[in-house]
């Protein structure tokens, strides 16, 4: 039985080698390694640093969005939202009262949810002059009117005649942008009309009017296609 002792362990030993597992190198060559290559070409094992697109779709670029939407790598053409063109027709996308007369706390939402069903507002602006027209369809109202249109870049204000909008930025350059717009109290019949020689609530009231508190809108505009 010697004889064969030797011809059997050597069989055995050969077997097990064959049966070894050989696992594959990472990106670094390390066999049963972790490390990846990431889309930017960086092999390691911390997935917390792998690169991200930017907004221009780039894997590891340093492309951003500026204030008026434009997407690019030059910070050098920024845009800090200031608008010093409005040419054009625009209509209104949005309108709500903030919670406070003076522009402050939050914007009730739900208003233009029920109320832009049935009114519309469009402004066109064209070298200096503005075409106003709002439509009720709830009323069957249709009012337009027209005259001069300025605009102060200083201020953030702009103006259709006297009726003056305030706090006037991009949202996205050259196609949505947003405004703010005081509302001051006042005095009105049933018919809607308003009544100057009221100036106070309880004068309003007593007389058999309706008074309207001081108010402030957020109001949107977007570029009519």
């Amino acid at each position: 039985m010697k004889k064969y002792l030797l011809p059997i362990m050597l069989l055995a030993f050969w077997s097990c080698e064959e049966e070894a597992e050989v696992l594959p190198e990472d990106c670094l060559g390390v066999e049963g390694g972790t490390a990846l290559v990431d889309s930017c070409g960086v092999c390691d094992s911390d997935s917390t640093n792998d690169c991200l697109q930017d907004c221009a779709g780039v894997w590891g670029g340093n492309s951003v969005v500026d204030d008026c939407g434009i997407c690019d790598s030059d910070s050098t053409n920024d845009c800090d939202g200031l608008v010093t063109n409005l040419d054009g027709a625009w209509i209104v996308t949005f309108k709500g009262p903030f919670e406070n007369p003076d522009c402050s706390g939050d914007i009730d939402t739900m208003f233009w949810h029920y109320a832009g069903a049935s009114l519309t507002y469009d402004l066109t602006v064209s070298n200096g002059t503005y075409t106003w027209s709002e439509t009720n369809t709830w009323s069957n109202e249709d009012t337009t009117y027209s005259g001069n249109f300025t605009i102060n870049t200083e201020s953030g204000s702009i103006c259709l005649d006297d009726d003056c909008f305030e706090n006037v930025e991009w949202l996205t350059a050259g196609e949505k942008w947003s405004c703010t717009k005081l509302n001051a109290a006042k005095c009105n019949n049933d018919e809607d009309d308003t009544l100057p020689e009221y100036t106070t609530e309880d004068d309003c009231e007593n007389a058999g009017h309706n008074w309207d508190d001081e108010t402030c809108d957020q109001i949107i505009w977007g570029l009519q296609q």
